[in-house]
């Protein structure tokens, strides 16, 4: 009934865990983020549609994301031409915190999809948890295999695939957008 409703992270993380265990699918974190979009972001995910690189965009996204999940941000790292953006998840018991991680990094990668056409593509993926017995989901999902038991819970990219220009990007409505929510939201 209420979208803005916000929950403890421990309790989605432990749900997320029961339903995974009840519908027998691993994959099932994997499976609720093919139905995020920018629009769960709400009007920052229109403004991030209209920033000029993927890197702005992100900028753009990561405090929105903390609003909906105050144990969740997103990072970014470059160092030279490879960069890392990194999903940390700051609360919750280890076997809860995989299937967050998973719809949180997947969630991520369907929206820089997006904001590129398709075209954003991660050099690698990894996560910290331990390899499920069937990653087909996760193969179809991100385009890669992805590599298990890391040191974090991320991709890797290009750091040109970050500065590449978006093509749907509008510098005009990013601005009126911008000033549309800095007056809807004050300092908030």
């Amino acid at each position: 009934n209420d979208p803005d409703l916000r929950i403890p992270v421990p309790q989605v993380g432990r749900l997320l865990t029961a339903s995974a265990a009840r519908t027998q699918r691993r994959d099932f974190g994997l499976l609720l983020a093919e139905k995020r979009s920018l629009a769960n972001l709400g009007p920052l995910g229109l403004l991030a549609r209209e920033q000029p690189t993927m890197r702005q965009a992100i900028a753009m996204m990561a405090p929105s994301i903390a609003m909906h999940n105050e144990a969740l941000s997103l990072q970014i790292e470059s160092a030279g031409d490879v960069s890392i953006l990194r999903i940390v998840l700051q609360q919750g018991e280890p076997a809860q915190m995989e299937q967050l991680a998973e719809l949180a990094l997947a969630a991520t990668m369907r929206m820089l999809r997006r904001l590129s056409d398709g075209a954003f593509m991660p050099e690698s993926v990894h996560f910290m948890h331990r390899a499920p017995a069937d990653i087909t989901t996760h193969r179809q999902l991100f385009g890669v295999t992805p590599l298990f038991s890391q040191d974090f819970d991320g991709v890797v990219v290009t750091t040109r695939a970050l500065d590449a220009a978006l093509p749907q990007a509008d510098p005009l409505a990013a601005a009126q957008l911008a000033r549309h929510l800095e007056m809807w939201t004050g300092d908030r």
